[in-house]
C-alpha cells in the first residue's frame, strides 16, 4: 500500500470538546509515525507519496470527517505538517 487516508471522526460524545479531541488523535498518529518511521511517513503533498513509493513506506494523509474541530476558526488550518499548536500536545 503506497498511500492511506486517515480520516478522523468525532463522535458526537466529543462535541463539547472537538478541537481538543482532534489534537489528540493527531498526536496520537504523529506519535506512530515517530515509532515506525521505517515503514510509515506523513504526506503534505503529492510529491510525499511518490517518496514514500521510492522508499517503500505508506505516506499517510491526514483527513478529517466533519469540520467541528475548527469550529468558525479557519485559522486553526495553519500551514507546514504539524503546526505548533499541535505540537505542543505531542
Amino acid at each position: 500500500m503506497t498511500a492511506q487516508v486517515m480520516a478522523f471522526y468525532i463522535d458526537e460524545s466529543f462535541l463539547s470538546s472537538p478541537l481538543e479531541r482532534a489534537l489528540d488523535m493527531i498526536a496520537v498518529l504523529y506519535r506512530e509515525l515517530a515509532e515506525n518511521a521505517d515503514s510509515l511517513l506523513l504526506a503534505t503533498s503529492a510529491e510525499d507519496i511518490r517518496r514514500a513509493k521510492r522508499e517503500g513506506k505508506t505516506a499517510l494523509l491526514l483527513s478529517f470527517e466533519g469540520g467541528e474541530p475548527l469550529g468558525r476558526n479557519v485559522k486553526l488550518l495553519g500551514s507546514g505538517p504539524c503546526p505548533t499548536r499541535v505540537r505542543r500536545y505531542i
